[in-house]
């Protein structure tokens, strides 16, 4: 006899379970990896406003605005732009947020990525300092942990030397 698939789902977890179970894991960045996002909220400006006060001339169009999350690398991850919203105004709001998303992605992957070099000549662990001068520094610090050794033991034997002459009877007078 064969178990029946009812059987099994009791050990699957459920589509909330695995709901739950996510809920809490961060989201990744797909290039790199990083964990950690900032947010950007994109709004539309007009074009040509005009005010008297500072900053008067920047206003936006319209109250909606979409928040998209964005890795230190320079990733940007878009937003699940979804679904029919009310109103005419909107779905050309999201036609446009989604022709504006899709011209930033391709315009990231056709630049180079960026790769950081250290200078030739120049150490890697300090950018910008001649690997000559860490060398010579690494030299002066290896020479004063010898001083250092050699102080520490010869301290070590003048302990010792007192020790001794405290411990030896007094010589008379």
């Amino acid at each position: 006899m064969t178990p029946s698939n009812n059987q099994y789902e009791h050990n699957q977890p459920s589509g909330l379970a695995r709901l739950q179970a996510n809920a809490l894991k961060p989201m990744a960045c797909p290039r790199c990896g990083s964990e950690w996002l900032s947010e950007l909220n994109l709004r539309q400006y007009q074009a040509h406003a005009y005010s008297a006060m500072p900053g008067g001339d920047i206003s936006y169009i319209g109250e909606s605005y979409h928040t998209l999350r964005f890795c230190p690398c320079g990733f940007l991850i878009a937003p699940n732009i979804g679904g029919a919203r009310a109103g005419r105004q909107t779905n050309q709001e999201l036609a446009s947020l989604r022709l504006a998303l899709e011209a930033v992605t391709a315009y990231h992957k056709s630049q180079e990525p960026v790769t950081l070099t250290v200078q030739e000549g120049t150490s890697p662990l300090l950018p910008g300092v001649p690997s000559t001068e860490v060398v010579s520094l690494q030299a002066t610090v290896s020479d004063l942990e010898g001083i250092v050794a050699n102080l520490t033991m010869r301290l070590e034997e003048l302990v010792l030397k007192y020790e001794d002459l405290a411990t030896q009877p007094a010589k008379g007078k």
